[in-house]
């Protein structure tokens, strides 16, 4: 299982799960870097996700505050007769201790609704995850092609340099002109600040990928093709949307919104109804000694304010979430199949590539070397040759750049490797 198909049930457990050895502080990173490696660094070291899974055990604070009754009331007073006669003792003291009790429901209603925004946030922070999971990725692909390409320069500057040898040597012999040596010169600056270019990109690419990260153990992240995942989700559009639509976190946000404003609307109706209010209360007098006790109870009478605007308010959101839901179920139907179908032509035009480009610039090569050593070709065709091989193994490079990063839009866009999604979908 690869690293994003427990990312998010990482993040959703109580206790952080135990860092790799590779993530402990101090830690000799290794020459190259897989996917996998970069993920749990992230996981285990990130404040980022920290902070998300703490905001996730802080909303369950506000159930135990549901679960609350409301405290009871003491009120203390006195009076003494300035005036007339008191008809018993002239001083008397008194106590009253009163109950709001919430008897009707309200709890459970109260419990309820902080349970579902709970659950809201639990799905809040997975598309949270998500979406820093695919900004994660495209970095590491920007990572990767740049080396790639930087790699793949340095290899065509070191058969530059050969060939710029031959030619110096044949123009001391004075088979080559001296114009053809600095043709290559020019050549090989040209290559060189291409090189520059290449790797300068691969540190700014690498600075961001740090940067989303954020684990201060991790100074580099030297990551290759060879390191990267290869895509394993269905190979079927329809399976794809089917996936999308259940499992995606933001429309599994939306879903879950709807189940709390409903939540928090029955919550709103059961407060308004009356909650009794018990009290009981004692007076003593004293010149007359008596003692009083008395009790009641009390209702709050629902004539103007019945929670009408709180009501209407979660109403209202519960009929937004439910377009909101409409409308991402079209979007997502139409990214799955924009990003399938990027896929399918980006994989064929790297294959087609492979199978008839390739190959004939290789041969072109082949050819022009033996016509050169011959004498039966310039050293221009060959220099041709040999850039005409060099555009083509940075081309494949390019190709295969667009068809990753369109499997990477269509992983993030279907959700296929999120198996960890599975324990925060609704509690229909």
């Amino acid at each position: 299982m690869r690293a994003r198909d427990w990312l998010i049930l990482f993040a959703m457990a109580a206790a952080a799960a135990p860092a790799p050895a590779l993530a402990q502080h101090g830690a000799a990173l290794p020459a190259s870097m897989r996917e996998e490696d970069i993920f749990h660094h992230w996981l285990a070291n990130s404040q980022e996700v920290a902070a998300w899974r703490n905001e996730i055990g802080a909303s369950r604070f506000d159930v135990l505050t549901a679960r609350i009754w409301p405290n009871p009331q003491l009120q203390v007073s006195g009076s003494t007769t300035v005036q007339g006669d008191p008809g018993g003792g002239r001083t008397a003291i008194g106590a009253q201790l009163a109950f709001t009790l919430p008897i009707f429901g309200q709890v459970s209603r109260r419990i309820d609704a902080a349970e579902a925004n709970v659950h809201v946030t639990e799905s809040n922070i997975a598309a949270a995850l998500w979406q820093r999971a695919s900004d994660i990725r495209h970095a590491m692909l920007d990572r990767i092609f740049a080396d790639a390409r930087a790699r793949m320069l340095t290899t065509n500057l070191n058969e530059l340099m050969a060939f710029h040898t031959i030619v110096e040597t044949r123009a001391r012999d004075g088979a080559n002109s001296q114009y053809d040596v600095l043709r290559v010169d020019n050549a090989v600056a040209t290559l060189r600040a291409a090189l520059s270019d290449a790797e300068i990109e691969r540190d700014r690419a690498e600075t961001i990928l740090l940067s989303f990260i954020a684990d201060p153990s991790l100074h580099a992240a030297p990551i290759s093709r060879e390191g990267l995942g290869r895509f394993d989700g269905p190979d079927s559009e329809q399976a794809l949307i089917h996936s999308a639509l259940a499992r995606r976190p933001d429309l599994e946000l939306a879903r879950r919104g709807i189940i709390a404003a409903e939540a928090s609307a029955s919550r709103w109706r059961r407060d308004s109804v009356p909650m009794p209010t018990l009290w009981i209360g004692g007076q003593v007098t004293r010149d007359v000694p008596s003692v009083v006790v008395y009790g009641g109870v009390g209702f709050a009478l629902p004539t103007f304010d019945r929670n009408q605007g709180m009501v209407g308010h979660a109403v209202a959101d519960a009929d937004t979430q439910r377009m909101l839901v409409s409308a991402l179920e079209e979007r997502i139907r139409a990214e799955v199949s924009g990003s399938w179908v990027a896929r399918q032509s980006a994989t064929e035009a790297l294959q087609r590539f492979r199978t008839e480009g390739l190959p004939l610039t290789q041969s072109m090569m082949d050819r022009a070397q033996v016509a050169y050593r011959a004498g039966a070709m310039s050293i221009a065709d060959l220099f041709d040759a040999y850039r005409a091989i060099w555009e083509a193994r940075l081309q494949e490079i390019a190709l295969q750049e667009t068809m990753v990063n369109a499997e990477a839009d269509l992983e993030r866009a279907a959700a296929v490797d999120s198996f960890a999604f599975a324990p925060i979908q609704s509690h229909n």
